[in-house]
């Protein structure tokens, strides 16, 4: 083998590693993001299994990701489908939240024989969720 084919190998080498790095920064930011989605959005353990692989990479260093095609492509794609699929949810579900919220809060003025208007608190609440 020549020196400037094992130069070669050892820049491509380089070249992977620095790759690889990448990738898995970038898997951990959006496992971070997987894991506060279900937190917030009580999704079932059952539906998390799926990516139990990405969640145990984000205490790993670069050195013990060995299993091949742990930070593949397609791991990135699925992952970024589903914490687009959990933002999705969220934003449906954030005016029901909020509704929720609105009316154990007029609950809470009744007990207390407090006067409030919440035909009017709900329409701004409303209006504040759809512009976003």
């Amino acid at each position: 083998m020549s020196k400037d084919t094992l130069a070669s190998l050892l820049c491509m080498i380089n070249s992977l590693k620095q790759e690889k790095e990448q990738r898995l920064c970038k898997l951990q930011n959006l496992r971070s993001k997987l894991i506060e989605l279900w937190d917030l959005m009580d999704i079932p353990a059952e539906e998390q299994n799926f990516f139990y692989q990405v969640i145990i990479l984000i205490s790993s260093s670069i050195d013990e990701v060995s299993r091949g095609g742990s930070i593949a492509i397609e791991v990135f794609q699925q992952v970024e489908l589903e914490v687009e699929r959990l933002n999705v949810l969220k934003a449906s579900k954030t005016k029901e939240l909020v509704m929720k919220r609105q009316r154990e809060l007029e609950e809470m003025h009744k007990g207390g024989h407090m006067d409030l208007d919440g035909d009017s608190a709900r329409n701004i609440l409303v209006s504040f969720i759809d512009s976003g």
